[in-house]
């Protein structure tokens, strides 16, 4: 059945991998923008014309976040903003580019993280048939990291690229919570509704 829904005010949080705690990292002034853009390469054919594909052909989907930010954790935030060492074990430097950082594959080098927006109001009865929120298994900030500043309370908009994690996958592994449905075949997985994993973090 049809119907009116709200999500609530959407807490952010990072995950570093999926073992990891998450960890809180903001509200939006507003409400989190999740963009999930289908990709698509044109099939010519003179049948068609010069000008106009004769098909098309599905390439896999990515995504965007984009958030304005007023109330965050600026030490999480401190740590994605070093966007070639998040999840590497170093400590993070913001501002800077160490050897090595210059040309990191993000998924590949495992510097991407999960990224959660939970919706909160999925626990209501009246909600039931709405996801919970939206998890995406790689994560990074693509910016530019808008930061305003003076006598006035701060903003920061963040946006985010989320592309497809890729897994080699055997029967019965999975990419996130996504089960695998093609045996020994690579899978590609952009996100799923699970957040289970962040719904005892407290949002301080």
């Amino acid at each position: 059945m049809a119907q009116a829904f709200c999500t609530g005010p959407c807490p952010l949080y990072i995950q570093l991998n999926a073992n990891a705690t998450p960890l809180f990292l903001c509200h939006a002034e507003r409400f989190p923008r999740i963009a999930i853009r289908p990709r698509y390469s044109s099939v010519m054919c003179d049948l068609s014309g010069q000008s106009v594909r004769y098909d098309a052909i599905y390439d896999g989907e990515e995504a965007s976040v984009i958030a304005d930010v007023t109330r965050w954790n600026e030490g999480v935030y401190a740590l994605i903003a070093d966007r070639a060492k998040t999840n590497t074990g170093v400590t993070a430097n913001r501002g800077t580019n160490g050897f090595g950082e210059i040309g990191t594959l993000m998924m590949t080098e495992g510097v991407a993280y999960l990224l959660h927006i939970v919706f909160p109001y999925a626990a209501k009865p009246a909600y039931a048939t709405m996801p919970a929120g939206y998890r995406f298994f790689a994560a990074f900030l693509e910016g530019p990291d808008d930061l305003d500043t003076g006598s006035t309370a701060r903003k920061t908009r963040l946006v985010w690229s989320c592309i497809r994690a890729v897994q080699p996958a055997t029967g019965g592994t999975t990419v996130g919570s996504a089960a695998n449905a093609f045996g020994g075949f690579l899978q590609f997985g952009l996100y799923d509704n699970n957040v289970s994993a962040c719904l005892n973090v407290p949002v301080t």
